[in-house]
Formats: structure tokens, C-alpha cells, sequence
């Protein structure tokens, strides 16, 4: 049965108000925000009544979140794209997603749809990228049929939602200012670090708890989510020019875009400096000692850190003509090169004792995490799931104007 019978077969189903469906990334993985609130939720007593259902690409993606939640029977995974996926999706109260769900899709009148997003974008987004008219179609549909948009700060919603995606005067919803529920997680306490750490030296082989971690964190590149460029092998070799240059007590691990996970971890030199899927992106921020990117929103978060950050951009011209970012590479807050030796150079200095921060990483800092306490998830539960407005950051777009 083809997904649009599925879908007008299901929505004849009497809705499930107390049942909250979440999706990260087409189902890469139960991730970023979704899986921030659905920590929030599970763990807060007033709430007990919920039911949550993951949709997830392939069930084994979130392997360590099964069995954490095997003895919780209102914690469930169903396969995206199921019949039992469209049973869901058409049934719950609650819709949570970081990214879109199928253009089959349809919001029902009961159901509540909080879309997150997944970052604070440098690159350009919707129309504002070239050929973003055609890109946008399904993305512009779900954001226009969100009930809550979640945006980090005001640059989210004034550049991104209602320029990028030309939601000003149009979007009817709410649109919640309060920061990023997933950068509540790189928050952590001295045992939580030991924990991961050792995550992580089990993954890679290299003990770290004596040693300085940097994360080495490219965007993805290619023309969409479902058709990604494979050409991974030269990070392994960019982590071990960064790491000639750091040396011997830092240890470069490469993080990459979940779309493109399961192709990295084929290539057999970057296999071995590989962050885990399973380890959640801010959890993995939280115990880093500095960030190396290129492109990617993750620096947004890793802001709220206050720890150094540099910019690894080999195809900076190229990518600036064919993609586009909203702020020019050398305004950026950090370091910037196209040579992975001369990134790992000044990262070094920046990572010295006493090192004073670069010139306009506090700047940057204000702007773009400027709500990042710690609670930004306690505060879009109480928007989303209590109803409470009063004392918020809540801009409403089209009642406004």
C-alpha cells in the first residue's frame, strides 16, 4: 500500500492527545532537540502520562536509548516509513521534528506540531540559497504547518524564518525565542565527563582521560539530505595535520553530519577517529576543549562554551559561490585558513594557558547564544506542553504585523 493510502487510512484513526511522536533528521537517530525535550519530558513527573514514540530510519540507530528505555513501556520505536510510522504520526497529540516529515504528510485539527529546526545556519537557507525555491518545497510546507517554531535566537527568526523562508506575515503560529534544548546537554557534571570520555577512548582506541579533546566537525556536503557527497577519505588526513600541529596531548576526533555517518565509517582511516553515532553532538561538545569546523551550526552551539573554536574552509571560494553564507568567512569567531596546519597553528595558540579569547568570539557569543542558561528546554516544555506564554520569548509573525 502506497504511503498516501496509508496515510487517508490512518487518519480515520480517533487521535492519541497524550502521545508525542518525535523525528530527528529523517530518522538518522533519536538526536538534537527532539531528543533534548524528550529527556525533559521523561524525567519530569507531570508528565508521566505520555506516551513517546521514536521514528527512526533503521531501529538499531538508537541501540543505546532502547535498551535505556526497555522497561519504560511508554517509550516506543517505530520503523519511518511504516505503516505503523503513519499510524502514529497521524494519531498523536504531539508532532516534534528537527527537520520535516514526508510530504505525504498531513496535520490533523488536534494535533500539535513543535518543529525545532537543527541550528543557528552561517550557510545561506530556503530562498536565499541558490535554487532554494525548488529545495524548500517540503520544508517551507512543515514549517508553515508548525503550531511552535523553536528558534536559538532573534537571527533564527528574522533571517532565517521569516526571510529565508519568507515566513513574515504569513506564519501563523508561535515562534518560541528561548534558546536550544540541546545545548542544555553540554552541560556537565564531573562524573558525566568521566562517562563519556570513556565512551569515547573505547570507541577510538586512545586513552583521554589525561589528554585534550578537540572535535573535528565538517558539514555535510552535496545537494540535499538524501543525496549527500561521499567523498569523505581527505578528513582523516586533514585530523592528522590539525593533530601535528596540537601535539601529543590533544586528540583530534572527527564528528560528522549524520546523514553521512554510516559512509564514514566505511572508510578505514577515518574509522578510527570516529565519534560514535550513538554519542548525542552537544553531549560530545561538552567535553570538548575546542571545536574545529568549516560551515556547520554546530559552532553556534559550542559558543555557549566559551572555548575556542577555528574554521577549516579548503573550498572557501567555491562553496561561497555555490552555497552562500550569511556572514563572510573572515568575520568569523576564530581562526580561518584553507590549510588544516595553519588551523591547527593558531588553535594552539588559542588553546594556550592564560590564552586571551579571539577578538570577536565574545561578540559572536552575545548574538547568537545569548539564552543558553541551561533551562532552555524546561522553558519550551512549558510553552508547548503547559501552555505557558507569560514570560517568554514568543514572537507570533502574522499577528504581529
Amino acid at each position: 500500500m502506497a504511503a498516501a493510502e496509508v496515510v487517508a487510512v490512518t487518519r480515520l484513526l480517533p487521535l492519541q492527545p497524550r502521545t508525542v511522536v518525535y523525528e530527528s533528521f529523517a530518522g538518522n537517530g533519536a538526536l538534537c532537540n527532539p531528543e533534548a525535550i524528550f529527556r525533559g519530558l521523561v524525567g519530569d513527573a507531570a508528565f508521566a502520562d505520555l506516551t513517546h514514540v521514536w521514528a527512526l530510519a533503521d531501529l538499531e540507530s538508537a541501540a543505546d536509548l532502547r535498551r535505556e528505555f526497555a522497561g519504560r513501556p511508554n517509550v516506543r520505536f517505530v520503523t519511518r516509513g511504516s505503516a505503523a510510522y503513519w499510524r502514529a504520526l497521524s494519531t498523536a497529540g504531539y508532532l516534534i521534528n528537527n527537520a520535516t516529515f514526508p510530504p505525504a504528510f498531513g496535520k490533523r485539527d488536534g494535533q500539535t506540531y513543535l518543529n525545532t529546526w537543527h541550528g543557528t545556519p552561517l550557510k545561506l537557507m530556503g530562498f536565499d540559497m541558490p535554487g532554494g525555491a525548488v529545495e524548500s518545497a517540503n520544508t517551507l510546507r512543515n514549517l508553515l504547518s508548525a503550531d511552535y517554531l523553536l528558534a536559538a535566537n532573534p537571527f533564527m527568526t528574522e533571517v532565517m524564518y521569516e526571510g529565508a523562508y519568507q515566513l513574515r506575515n504569513v506564519y501563523r503560529g508561535t515562534i518560541i525565542e528561548e534558546g536550544y534544548p540541546r545545548i542544555d546537554r553540554q552541560r556537565l557534571s564531573d562524573d558525566e565527563r568521566a562517562e563519556v570520555l570513556a565512551r569515547l577512548a573505547a570507541a577510538v582506541g586512545v586513552d583521554l582521560a589525561s589528554r585534550r579533546v578537540v572535535v573535528f566537525a565538517p558539514t555535510w556536503r552535496g545537494a540535499s539530505f538524501q543525496t549527500p557527497d561521499a567523498d569523505l577519505a581527505h578528513l582523516a588526513d586533514q585530523a592528522e595535520q590539525l593533530m601535528a600541529e596540537l601535539g601529543d596531548d590533544t586528540v583530534v576526533l572527527v564528528k560528522t553530519h549524520q546523514v553521512v555517518h554510516a559512509l564514514a565509517s566505511g572508510i578505514p582511516a577515518l574509522r578510527r577517529l570516529l565519534v560514535p553515532h550513538a554519542i548525542p553532538t552537544n553531549v560530545l561538545l561538552g567535553v570538548a576543549d575546542a571545536l574545529v569546523t568549516d560551515y556547520s551550526s554546530i559552532f553556534f552551539d559550542f559558543l555557549a562554551t566559551g572555548r575556542p573554536v577555528a574554521f577549516l574552509v579548503p573550498d572557501g571560494e567555491t562553496y561561497r559561490e555555490e552555497r552562500g553564507t550569511y556572514v563572510p568567512l573572515d568575520e568569523l569567531p576564530g581562526p580561518v585558513d584553507t590549510d588544516a596546519h595553519a588551523v591547527g597553528r593558531h588553535l594552539a595558540d588559542l588553546m594556550a594557558e592564560g590564552a586571551a579569547p579571539h577578538e570577536r568570539y565574545v561578540e559572536w557569543a552575545r548574538r547568537f547564544v545569548p539564552y543558553e542558561d541551561g533551562d532552555a528546554t524546561e522553558r519550551v516544555i512549558d510553552v508547548v506542553f503547559r501552555g505557558r506564554t507569560d514570560g517568554r520569548r514568543v514572537r507570533t509573525p502574522a499577528r504581529d504585523a
